[in-house]
């Protein structure tokens, strides 16, 4: 069973895409809405982000959301350097209003750097080697933390490869699905 949140205010929702914000609780709530579910394996739920998504399944694990493990790819970890980005900045006003005078709470609040020993489940991270949007500099940075932290994780660049992972996404969406099935609880 896969369950997927439409993040408040994408794609013409109502409220307002806060892009870590407020929103998170778009992810948050499907545990609920899992339990609800008689279908549902609660004992095994798994979180898989991509790009945005990734960075609030970083939010998730750190705000101890009851997964047994999680995969990201082309997730940031540091807001501060995406904000060096031409389109990052031409979002910012739209997405946070108040980011001159919250600046620094909205970058730690969504940069997995600043809190690596909160990543307590199983993570494998995923990035393109040529990803234009997210430097593979940013999950080999979070891998070195995690590592020196004794944190269970796996880190996969795919050489040439974009933001997406488009040239190896079946080889992406495998290991995946091999992660989780690695930390599945057998009944």
């Amino acid at each position: 069973m896969i369950l997927a949140p439409q993040y408040r205010g994408s794609d013409g929702g109502e409220g307002r895409d806060e892009i870590g914000g407020a929103d998170l609780n778009d992810v948050k709530n499907l545990i609920p809405l899992a339990r609800s579910l008689r279908y549902v394996d609660t004992d095994n739920i798994f979180l898989y982000g991509e790009s945005r998504g990734g960075m609030m399944t970083y939010q998730a694990v750190r705000d101890r959301l009851p997964v047994n493990a999680a995969a990201v790819f082309g997730a940031f970890t540091d807001l501060e350097i995406m904000n060096q980005s031409p389109y990052v900045q031409k979002m910012i006003p739209q997405v946070w209003p108040d980011y001159g005078v919250h600046k620094e709470e909205i970058i730690r609040r969504r940069s997995a750097r600043y809190w690596p020993e909160k990543l307590s489940v199983p993570l494998l991270i995923m990035n393109g080697g040529a990803d234009q949007q997210v430097s593979p500099k940013q999950p080999l940075q979070l891998a070195l933390q995690l590592q020196e932290l004794g944190k269970t994780y796996g880190l996969v660049i795919y050489a040439k490869d974009n933001h997406f992972i488009q040239a190896n996404r079946e080889d992406r969406d495998r290991r995946a699905i091999a992660w989780f099935e690695g930390y599945t609880t057998k009944r």
